[in-house]
C-alpha cells in the first residue's frame, strides 16, 4: 500500500508542477495579444482604404462629368 501511495504522490507532484508552469507561462498570452493587435491594425487599414477608394471614385466621377460637359460644349459650340 505504501508503494502505491508514493507512486500516486509522485504522479500528483509531476502533474501539479506541469500545471503550475502552464499557468505562469506568458508566451501564449503574448502571441494572442500580438494576433489581436495585428487584427485591429488590419481592420483599421481596411476601413481607411475603403474611405480613400470612395473618395477617389468620387473624384473620377466628377472629372468625367466635367470633361463630358466641356466636350459637349466644344462640339455644339
Amino acid at each position: 500500500m505504501g508503494v502505491i501511495m508514493q507512486r500516486l504522490s509522485g504522479i500528483y507532484q509531476t502533474y501539479s508542477d506541469q500545471m503550475r508552469r502552464v499557468y505562469h507561462s506568458t508566451s501564449g498570452a503574448t502571441a494572442v495579444e500580438y494576433a489581436l493587435l495585428v487584427g485591429l491594425i488590419a481592420l483599421g487599414v481596411g476601413g481607411g482604404l475603403t474611405a480613400v477608394a470612395d473618395l477617389v471614385v468620387g473624384i473620377f466621377n466628377l472629372i468625367v462629368r466635367e470633361t463630358g460637359n466641356v466636350a459637349d460644349t466644344v462640339s455644339t459650340g
